[in-house]
């Protein structure tokens, strides 16, 4: 038989749940500044968003569970940034 962790608090069972969605960034201009703070402010509104929705929907978590926001947020950055690095390279080839 297969073994199903259950929570030692209240004997239910234990399921890893998440929660995604794409941030939108094709209308922004991410080699200015200020497109790379509104991209990063649309990643942190999602995470609230989406955590949000977790807590809703699962409001007990295990005591190892990571922060669902910063968990999310550091995620979303390193792509962001990855995305905010290729625009402003692909700018300086074009120059």
């Amino acid at each position: 038989p297969r073994y199903h962790p259950r929570s030692s608090t209240t004997g239910a069972p234990i399921r890893d749940v998440a929660l995604s969605r794409d941030v939108r960034f094709d209308d922004l201009n991410l080699r200015t500044a200020w497109g790379a703070r509104q991209l990063k402010a649309r990643i942190r509104y999602a995470a609230t968003d989406l955590c949000q929705k977790l807590n809703i929907r699962y409001p007990v978590s295990a005591d190892n569970s990571p922060p669902c926001y910063q968990t999310a947020v550091h995620r979303a950055m390193y792509q962001a940034d990855r995305a905010i690095s290729d625009a402003r390279n692909e700018a300086d080839e074009n120059y």
